[in-house]
C-alpha cells in the first residue's frame, strides 16, 4: 500500500478554501451562470494537466458552489432571506441523484477511457466526496441551524450557535 502524499492530502483543504474565496465575494460580485461557466471553462481547458486531473475533489466543490450557495440555499450565506426549503430538498435530491449514477456508471466507464463521456463520468465520481459534503452542509445549515437561528445582533450572523 502506497503512503498518502500532500497531493492525496490536500483536496479537502484545497476545496474548502476555493469555496470559502467564492463564498467571500460581494453578494454583487457573484453571478451563477458565469462563475460556473468560468470554473467548468477551466476544468476543460486544462483536463489534461496534472492540476486539474489531481484536484478533481476540490475543483468540483467549487464549480457546485454558485449553485448551492446562490440559487439552492441562499440563506447559508444570508439567512435575513426568506427560507425556501422546498428548493434545498430538490437540490439535495439532485446532488444524492448525481452522486449515485456517477458511482454506478464509474466502474464501467473506468474499463476504458476512450470517450468523453466515459471522462466526465471517471472525473464526476473521483469528486464523489464533493456531492455528499454540499448535501451534509445543507442540512445542516437547512435543518440542524436554521436560518432563524444564526440571525444575530446588528446583522452579525452567530453560526453553529
Amino acid at each position: 500500500m502506497t503512503a498518502p502524499t500532500i497531493t492525496t492530502l490536500d483536496e479537502c483543504f484545497s476545496g474548502a478554501a476555493y469555496v470559502w474565496l467564492y463564498a467571500m465575494l460581494p453578494k454583487r460580485v457573484r453571478s451563477v451562470p458565469l462563475a460556473v461557466a468560468v470554473i467548468l471553462l477551466v476544468i476543460v481547458v486544462f483536463y489534461n494537466t496534472t492540476f486539474v486531473l489531481e484536484q478533481a475533489e476540490s475543483l468540483i466543490p467549487l464549480l457546485i458552489a454558485p449553485l448551492a450557495l446562490d440559487l439552492a440555499d441562499r440563506t447559508i450565506l444570508d439567512p435575513e432571506l426568506p427560507d425556501r426549503p422546498g428548493v434545498r430538498v430538490v437540490w439535495i435530491v439532485v446532488l444524492a441523484s448525481v452522486g449515485l449514477a456517477f458511482m454506478v456508471a464509474a466502474p464501467w466507464a473506468r474499463q476504458d477511457l476512450d470517450s468523453w463521456l466515459k471522462l466526465v463520468i471517471d472525473y464526476g465520481q473521483r469528486a464523489s466526496e464533493a456531492y455528499w459534503a454540499w448535501i451534509l452542509i445543507h442540512v445542516y445549515f437547512g435543518w440542524v441551524v436554521p436560518a432563524r437561528l444564526r440571525v444575530g445582533n446588528g446583522g452579525a450572523h452567530a453560526v453553529g450557535v
